[in-house]
């Protein structure tokens, strides 16, 4: 378990000197892998109380307020990336737990010589089990409830965004969602483990740092990958500012439309702007301008317009004969939902009424 905190530590250190357009985002991750490095040092101090008395007794207690700063970093993380504006004038409020527990550990031992702390360890401590036990369920049920809030946030983006097709790039945040609260049961029964024999506490133990390390170096991973939900430049006067000359546009414009028309990766799924800049080999900033300019859409808009036009070919071809939702995931969408908005959208019917004014036509005389 120390070198899992160290490397956390390590790893929030990074992430804060980390300079690029994502580095206000990451400041609440780097809180948060700092939060749980020391939160899993003052567990360390806790088992071993012999080292405690040496010159760690200076910093014993100092992790404590930590374990009320992981979850609503965790959050706000997520709110930052999300581009949620809940709450923005009041994100102090979220850290009130952990800075009343903090002044709390500084006044009552953390300030004092090490004679009175030796003699405050003696006595039991500064957290007197009526307090200790209130701390552990005033904990838990402050990560439950940043859990649930972060399972709704993340629902509510995904139900905006359907009609651009890109729920898929929430799957990681509810991944991390889950695994934390996978982890608050765990460590909840080993809260109330206490009550059970030696033999049962010990398994559970292992169980939840096995799978707290898996769970850090999966959130690492994914942390460091995290899909930009918002590729495109934003709709300033920045952005406006476009970069490409009139010639480079058009060859990158042809080049772009020769890639969709022979490779045709907007039947990709899970396509996104980086991901067609690399395949057709044009940067990403300039493959947005191309689009902007050329067709005044966005990325995902652009994708949908020819998810769009692949499924009237296929609505037109009476053999196949197949279903809308075997249409939809054919064409690269992933949800009835985002393919009846988007369909409509640029033909102005719904897939259902589309495809009965074909079969109308059909039996007019002289339809071929």
């Amino acid at each position: 378990m120390f070198f899992v905190a160290l490397q956390l530590l390590i790893f929030s250190v990074i992430i804060f000197f980390r300079k690029n357009h994502t580095h206000h985002k990451l400041t609440f991750l780097s809180i948060f892998f700092l939060a749980l490095s020391l939160n899993i040092f003052n567990l360390i101090l806790y088992r071993s109380p012999e080292a405690s008395k040496s010159w760690l007794i200076h910093i014993k207690y100092i992790g404590s307020p930590f374990a009320l700063l992981y979850a609503p970093a965790f959050y706000l993380f997520l709110q930052k990336i999300t581009r949620s504006t809940r709450l923005r004038n009041f994100i102090i409020l979220h850290f009130a737990p952990f800075l009343i527990l903090l002044v709390y550990v500084l006044v009552s031992y953390t300030f004092y010589p090490a004679a009175t702390k030796k003699v405050i360890l003696e006595e039991g401590g500064i957290f007197p089990p009526a307090l200790y036990k209130s701390l552990m369920y005033l904990l838990h049920l402050q990560i439950l409830l940043y859990i649930i809030t972060s399972i709704r946030m993340v629902r509510i983006l995904r139900n905006n965004l359907r009609t651009s097709g890109r729920e898929t790039n929430l799957k990681w945040m509810q991944s991390m969602i889950w695994a934390l609260l996978c982890l608050w049961i765990m460590d909840f029964l080993r809260y109330l483990s206490f009550s059970f024999s030696e033999n049962i506490r010990s398994l559970i133990e292992v169980c939840l740092f096995a799978c707290f390390i898996l769970f850090c170096g999966f959130f690492i991973y994914k942390a460091v990958k995290f899909p930009d939900l918002n590729p495109e430049p934003e709709n300033n006067e920045e952005s406006k500012k476009y970069s490409l000359s009139g010639v480079s546009r058009e060859s990158y414009l042809r080049k772009l439309l020769r890639h969709m028309e022979n490779e045709k990766p907007y039947l990709d799924p899970e396509i996104t702007m980086i991901t067609l800049s690399e395949r057709c080999g044009i940067p990403v900033r300039s493959l947005s301008e191309v689009i902007n300019m050329s067709y005044g859409y966005n990325f995902y808009d652009f994708i949908n317009l020819y998810r769009i036009q692949e499924s009237e070919r296929l609505f037109r071809d009476q053999e196949d004969n197949k279903t809308i939702l075997e249409i939809l995931y054919e064409v690269g969408f992933n949800s009835k939902s985002s393919f009846n908005k988007a369909f409509k959208k640029y033909t102005g019917k719904t897939p259902t009424e589309y495809r009965r004014s074909l079969q109308e036509l059909s039996l007019m005389p002289g339809y071929n």
